[in-house]
């Protein structure tokens, strides 16, 4: 059983755990499996392994559970409604305080990952305002791979009722609970297309794609459409991709990446041998009320020479 940690035995004893079933969209088999806004169709993830989650009443952090060791076995597929989802068997309770009033509002919002990503709220008091704004960082090598299995609760998807949709019902009752509480990917799926023209193919032979500008630190983790450019170098990083000769002029391949800005500049550097072209493109991701982090598409069409 994992539950929230509290340094008061004899409280922790006395109050309310409620269960929390966590899911995942999944995204591995031939179907159209993709929840609502998840950049991740026809794909396999890592499941995760380590989990921070937050209950918030009445706009103050009042529990943090967190674990480092999920058992990554106790993920079982299964449908929810027309999405199929993993959700986690395992048993996870929240302890609630002791005293809940009928007008207290209790929301949990929640991290998941493969990996360490060092949240920067773990411990302490906080606001709802300032564990909204928490942020991690990738670590100094795989950033696309890690980003790729990192899930969180979006702060702005709401109910039919309007409320968040992790609002806690009847939680001044017997039984409270949260229903189909899933948690969606925080890093966007960047696709990027490349097509050589047909007259510029004597000449290029794309052998390399470098992704630039990359942001690794300072990332939203319920906020995932809000993020800053990144500031310094320390705060970059670049993926590249080698290209086969099967896809010299004609290829795909994606990444994933934290979306930043209010249009995303997909910077690159495209390798023809030893010779190198530098291009951005500024991708369109969001709009009022977005929620989801999107699918990205970065198309390229190369009609001069790299030289």
């Amino acid at each position: 059983m994992l539950s929230a940690c509290s340094s008061e035995d004899e409280r922790e004893d006395n109050r309310v755990r409620m269960p929390i079933h966590i899911s995942i969209p999944a995204a591995d088999v031939g179907m159209n499996t993709r929840a609502p806004g998840d950049p991740g169709t026809y794909e396999k993830f890592k499941l995760p392994t380590r989990l921070w989650m937050y209950l918030v009443v009445n706009n103050t952090v009042e529990e943090i559970l967190t674990e480092s060791s999920i058992d990554e076995s106790m993920w079982t597929k299964e449908r929810l409604g027309s999405d199929s989802v993993y959700t986690y068997a395992g048993e996870l309770t929240m302890a609630l305080p002791q005293t809940r009033g009928a007008a207290d509002v209790a929301e949990i919002y929640a991290l998941l990952a493969a990996d360490d990503i060092s949240p920067s709220v773990t411990s302490g008091n906080y606001t709802k305002e300032q564990l909204l704004a928490m942020t991690f960082s990738l670590p100094a090598s795989n950033q696309g791979e890690v980003a790729r299995n990192i899930y969180s609760t979006p702060y702005n998807l709401n109910r039919t009722d309007s409320k968040y949709y992790g609002t806690v019902n009847d939680y001044a009752g017997a039984s409270p609970y949260v229903e189909n509480f899933i948690l969606y990917h925080v890093a966007a799926k960047l696709d990027v297309i490349w097509n050589v023209e047909a007259a510029n193919q004597a000449n290029v032979k794309l052998s390399r794609l470098d992704v630039k500008n990359l942001k690794k630190t300072g990332c939203l983790a319920f906020q995932p459409l809000e993020n800053i450019a990144p500031a310094t170098d320390d705060d970059k990083y670049t993926e590249s991709y080698t290209i086969d000769p099967g896809q010299q002029w004609y290829g795909r391949h994606s990444f994933y990446v934290i979306p930043y800005g209010d249009t995303f500049p997909a910077a690159m550097t495209l390798h023809n041998g030893s010779a190198t072209k530098d291009i951005t493109i500024n991708v369109e991701y969001k709009s009022a009320g977005s929620i989801f982090t999107p699918w990205m598409i970065a198309p390229l069409v190369i009609k001069n020479n790299i030289e």
